[in-house]
């Protein structure tokens, strides 16, 4: 799924308005309103009636003061209805430009943390995809059936370190400004979409998110249980070939874990850079 536009708010009238404010009204307000219009209706009904029989006579006074009385029954309610509703909006224009802005700011640093994590991440995948390979090269046994073990430990070697606590650190210095920059995006699209508009665009940020999460505690796991596999020197003998087999698969999982993190980085890029700014 890419991104979407900002969603398209069809024009607002007055109208509008009163249907908006009617239908989100407390029941309250609603009957209040019945309530005035329909004395106002009688009261006007009345005066009507009252002026086609001349009963008024000079009472210009008290007329003007009947036709300001069913103005204000009439009126009192539309204000108490659209004034809140109109100011509500009124303000929601003003700052959807700011926070239209605050989107654009967040997928761009975002995007930026995800590109920078991507080339931290390659880097690794191609020291862990090539001493994994000289693993392999090393325990398979040659022509004459002799494998070579000082080429697999000195692979093994390589890979113990590059599963090392402080390894796992400068990962997790990668993974951390996307982490910080995609709670961020939320929060922004969730001010915006406030309404409930566009839900599908946040539900993709929070999946695009929580996956890279999932992948990168994979990852941490399986590091820490490289750790111990490897931690023995040397990591393989000649005779034991279940051993070589276990370290195999665990350098195996390690690179497809790598893999899987790379896989996210790049559907969160691309998210991010179909996204209109």
């Amino acid at each position: 799924m890419t991104g979407t536009d900002p969603p398209a708010h069809p024009p607002v009238t007055i109208w509008s308005l009163v249907r908006s404010s009617w239908r989100s009204a407390p029941p309250m307000l609603r009957r209040f309103a019945l309530v005035t219009w329909t004395i106002a209706g009688v009261a006007a009904a009345a005066s009507v009636a009252a002026d086609t029989r001349n009963w008024w006579g000079s009472l210009s006074f008290t007329t003007n003061l009947v036709s300001e009385l069913i103005g204000s029954l009439i009126a009192l309610p539309f204000a108490l209805l659209v004034i809140d509703k109109l100011a509500a909006y009124q303000l929601e224009e003003a700052a959807r430009p700011l926070l239209e802005a605050k989107v654009r700011t967040a997928r761009n640093r975002a995007l930026a943390a995800v590109r920078q994590m991507r080339n931290d991440i390659s880097a690794i995948e191609a020291d862990v995809t090539g001493a994994t390979n000289q693993f392999v090269r090393g325990i398979q046994a040659s022509e004459d059936g002799i494998a070579d073990i000082d080429m697999a430990n000195e692979a093994a070697e390589i890979l113990r370190s590059l599963m090392d606590p402080t390894e796992w650190t400068m990962f997790e210095r990668s993974v951390t400004p996307l982490r910080h920059y995609g709670r961020y995006l939320q929060t922004v699209l969730a001010e915006r979409y406030h309404n409930g508009e566009a839900a599908d665009e946040i539900e993709e940020v929070v999946r695009l998110t929580t996956e890279m999460q999932s992948a990168v505690s994979q990852h941490r796991r399986i590091m820490e249980r490289g750790q111990i596999m490897f931690a023995r020197r040397p990591a393989v003998s000649a005779t034991n070939r279940q051993r070589q087999l276990t370290l195999r698969d665990t350098a195996i999982t390690y690179v497809k874990s790598v893999d899987r993190v790379l896989a996210s980085c790049d559907e969160i890029e691309a998210y991010l850079t179909l996204t209109p700014e």
